[in-house]
């Protein structure tokens, strides 16, 4: 189990890596858009939508999105199918809803 701050240390890493990796791309049109016309982004799409997230992000106009790409999802479903597909049924919805939360600000 991580100390809050072992956790800290591993997010703010992180959150600089990601920082650094997209600082230069800038993008036009509405998040959903950008999300559309990255294809490395699909099945995070396909589970944002499944959250209801896509909606919400319209509404909101302006948001910063650190999206796990497809190799780091498929590392999910590869470790836990019946987990990942289950994520994806309206049991299991707010689950999703908290997973795909933490990727966004």
């Amino acid at each position: 189990m991580f100390t809050l701050p072992t956790m800290m240390q591993r997010i703010l890493a992180f959150s600089a890596l990601c920082l650094s990796v997209g600082a230069q791309t800038v993008y036009n049109g509405t998040v959903n858009d950008i999300i559309a016309d990255l294809t490395e982004l699909t099945t995070f799409e396909v589970l944002a939508a499944a959250a209801g997230y896509d909606r919400e992000w319209e509404k909101i106009g302006n948001v910063t999105i650190f999206a796990p790409d497809n190799t780091a999802l498929s590392n999910l479903q590869l470790a836990n199918p019946d987990l990942f597909s289950a994520l994806q049924t309206t049991p299991y919805f707010l689950h999703l809803r908290e997973l795909l939360a933490v990727h966004f600000i």
